[in-house]
């Protein structure tokens, strides 16, 4: 279960082959394919909406434009008007006598107010290319009104009549763009246009008729131009008729009933008929001025509220189009959510089982398997074999089938696993009893081994039994690795503490080559005995690792401090060419996390065992860079270790205090190393105060030069090293050490006369047989049980 089930999961069904399906669909999951076959209705439905939506909008913005140019129109009326009282000011006398003198340049000045004002109204309109054309003619117009004004006086006032209708028409043609909506039985564009068209019509006749009634003559021109109004005023009165809304065409024609305009129409028949270019007083209706102006108040009436309907009517299309728009918007998107509510529902009934049944799997292979693999793997299982839940439903459907499928695989799973772990505890039980089998024969061997080396008095041979004796030593030690291996104590946790010192020398008896370990100062702390033959074979382990993987010519170091939170600090230091980054980063997971149990495990035995014997205790070990070289820092909790006044050194838990055997330094028959022997002492009268704690260095120096051999890259197991300079340890006749570490100096504690410095003393070289004993006195005694009884195989 290295690899997440989900991660593989995914990593399957993305390199999955095609297995004839299409290849997309093929890898689409249930719920998108169900979305897929709803996908082609739904688009349809969305785009359909969509185009109803759009042609609301349409439709809103057609009649927002209509309603301004509406609004428009109602402008122009007002401009239009102002042109022809402008022109009255010009034309008609009777109009100029009720305006006064002065009237004429302040009508001008709004005409030209109300003309400017209507063209910037006309640009805010959305462009179309016929009213762009429409803007383009008003603006000519309007731009021609200065030099008609200048030439006014030299201009007949057919003439004139004639160059203010040139103005007035383009105005005029704005109605033409109120074309309205499709389903109206009118033209309100057409009809506003020939209103506006009567009225400026009609307007033009009192005036024409005006002038000449003042001076009695209506010349040719006059008369022509008067001809001309009253037909075209006909022609848009029948238009307007035919365009115009019913309610509009019956009021116009109840105006035109009026007497008033039959008076009007009656002065205009008058004119007209004259055989002479005189044109007498009377033959003019009586009040025929009053009626014209009646009925242009009543035209400029009717055509104000039909311009106003239009701007009201237009105004309430716009804000319906903009309605159905949104009304239209939330139906489309009601359904189209409904849709997916009835997708999702029908997808989610469908897929609440397998949805289940894939929970309930995943559950099965990232958490329940696993926890019942490893109970039995750890003998703690029991009866899990028969407790597998059940994932499979009570119905009958394809997914209870597949429930039923992974219940049965499940059961299979822990039963294989139930296998497992009883032949791995066969295995296990295998390796307890060959490991015991072979601790006998060593111990044996050991003791043979003591035997011969007591009774040889050569030496060379002595030597020999030397090695031989370490060769075992190292035996026995893989025996124990086995019983790590196997999960089994090393032997008995009811051993009294040990002095630190005298730990890491029994340590060092394990190791081949001892005779390169320096020690430095440690302090007077003891491990608890429940303890003891743990950290012994760890440290043995890495001091045999740091010896094994660096050069014979270089020394491994020890040094220890305490540290201001009780624990206590271990460093083994060598001087090999070290490990890579990414070496060290592998091999301190091992040591805290532990590697699984499989074939490879031999290629890292010495990590595995000093990992799982570190575990147990709540030892940290950590592996350092060293320059060069590597450094493991051994970290003792506070619970493991007895430090200061409150312990006795050698005594068993709940036994009185009485003297033990201490670990003392001697300096060694040549070199200036001192080298970890064992000396029994008398009794201590106190017990001596810790040394003082110090920060180990951390400022490189350049190592020491190679000594006739190069060193080989190692090929596995716990590398040990450190950042800590190489220190040449301290001669026999060295004083204490003022550098960062305290050193113990040889022979400095010792009771005057207990050592005999004559010659042949610890200047002399050293009988061969007092080394021997003593050897096998502190092997033996560190092999015994709390009791005092021989260590058991």
């Amino acid at each position: 279960m290295s690899t997440p089930f989900r991660s593989r999961r995914r990593a399957a069904r993305a390199t999955a082959p095609p297995d004839g399906r299409i290849p997309v669909l093929g890898r689409l999951s249930v719920p998108t394919r169900m979305l897929a076959v709803l996908l082609i209705p739904l688009i349809a439905a969305v785009v359909l909406a969509g185009l109803r939506v759009d042609d609301a909008l349409g439709q809103r913005d057609r009649f927002d434009r209509l309603h301004r140019i509406a609004q428009l129109s109602q402008s122009g009326t007002a401009l239009i008007n102002d042109l022809q009282r402008e022109r009255d000011l010009l034309v008609d006398p009777q109009a100029r006598d009720a305006a006064g003198s002065g009237a004429l340049q302040g009508q001008q000045e709004r005409t030209s107010a109300d003309a400017r004002a209507f063209v910037a109204a006309a640009r805010e309109i959305p462009a179309s290319s016929r009213l762009d054309q429409h803007i383009q003619a008003i603006e000519a117009a309007v731009g021609s009104l200065p030099t008609l004004r200048q030439q006014a006086d030299k201009q007949s006032p057919a003439q004139l009549s004639s160059a203010y209708l040139r103005v007035l028409m383009p105005i005029i043609g704005v109605n033409n763009e109120l074309s309205g909506g499709l389903d109206q039985s009118y033209s309100p564009g057409w009809s506003t246009y020939t209103l506006a068209l009567d009225t400026a019509m009609t307007w033009s006749e009192r005036a024409l008729i005006s002038n000449a009634a003042r001076s009695g003559t209506l010349s040719n021109e006059q008369r022509a131009a008067l001809l001309s109004s009253a037909r075209l005023q006909e022609i848009a009165a029948q238009e307007f008729r035919v365009n115009a809304m019913t309610a509009d065409a019956a009021a116009y024609n109840k105006l035109v009933e009026s007497p008033d305009v039959a008076a009007a129409n009656e002065a205009v028949k008058a004119a007209g008929s004259v055989p002479t270019d005189k044109l007498a007083a009377n033959a003019l209706p009586a009040n025929w001025y009053e009626a014209f102006s009646k009925k242009i108040d009543d035209l400029r009436q009717l055509q104000g509220t039909v311009g106003e309907r239009l701007v009201q009517d237009f105004a309430q299309d716009r804000d319906d189009a903009q309605a159905q728009a949104y009304s239209d918007l939330a139906v489309a998107a009601v359904i189209l959510a409904v849709a997916l509510l009835l997708a999702f529902s029908v997808s989610r009934s469908i897929l609440r089982g397998l949805r289940a049944l894939e929970t309930s799997a995943v559950d099965v292979a990232e958490s329940r398997l696993p926890a019942a693999m490893k109970a039995l793997t750890s003998g703690k299982g029991g009866g899990a074999e028969l407790q597998v839940a059940t994932v499979a439903g009570s119905g009958r459907d394809e997914f209870a089938a597949v429930g039923r499928a992974v219940d049965q695989l499940h059961r299979e799973a822990v039963r294989l696993a139930a296998g497992q772990a009883r032949l791995r505890e066969n295995v296990g039980a295998i390796f307890r009893n060959l490991a015991h089998r072979n601790q006998a024969l060593v111990q044996r061997q050991l003791r043979l081994i003591t035997d011969l080396e007591r009774d040889e008095p050569d030496p060379q041979q002595l030597a020999r039994l030397f090695q031989l004796d370490h060769l075992a030593t190292r035996m026995r030690r893989n025996s124990e690795n086995l019983l790590v291996l196997a999960g089994a104590e090393l032997g008995s946790r009811t051993v009294g503490p040990m002095l630190l010192h005298d730990a890491v020398r029994s340590a060092i008896s394990e190791v081949e080559q001892y005779e390169r370990i320096v020690v430095h100062a440690l302090p007077e702390a003891a491990l608890r005995g429940e303890a003891v033959r743990d950290v012994v074979h760890l440290l043995a382990e890495l001091l045999e690792n740091a010896v094994s993987f660096s050069s014979p010519h270089t020394d491994v170091t020890v040094d220890s401090q305490r540290l201001p939170d009780r624990r206590h600090v271990l460093e083994i230091c060598d001087r090999g060419i070290g490990m890579s980054p990414e070496q060290l980063a592998e091999a301190n997971r091992v040591l805290t996390e532990g590697p699984e149990l499989d074939v490879g495990i031999s290629e890292q035995l010495g990590l595995y065992v000093v990992g799982t014997l570190a575990r147990r205790h709540g030892i940290a070990v950590t592996l350092r860079p060293g320059s060069p070289g590597t450094s493991t820092l051994v970290i003792l909790p506070p619970e493991l270790v007895q430090s200061g006044a409150g312990f006795v050194p050698g005594a068993r838990s709940g036994a009185p205090a009485d003297p033990s055997p201490v670990a003392a330094p001697e300096p060694a028959s040549s070199g200036p190393h001192v080298r970890p022997v064992l000396e029994p002492t008398p009794p201590p009268a106190a017990a001596p105060s810790d040394p003082p704690t110090v920060q180990l260095p951390t400022t490189p120096v350049p190592p020491a030069p190679a000594r006739g051999r190069t060193e080989q890259p190692r090929r596995g197991g716990p590398g040990v090293g450190t950042d800590v300079p190489y220190r040449e340890p301290a001669s026999a006749d060295a004083q204490p050490s003022q550098g960062p570490l305290p050193r113990r100096v040889p022979q400095a504690h010792l009771v005057p006369g207990g050592v005999d410095t004559a010659p042949g003393g610890a200047g002399a070289p050293r009988d061969p047989e007092r080394v021997r004993s003593r050897l096998s006195g502190f092997q033996s005694s560190s092999e015994q049980r709390g009791d005092g009884g021989p260590r058991g195989d």
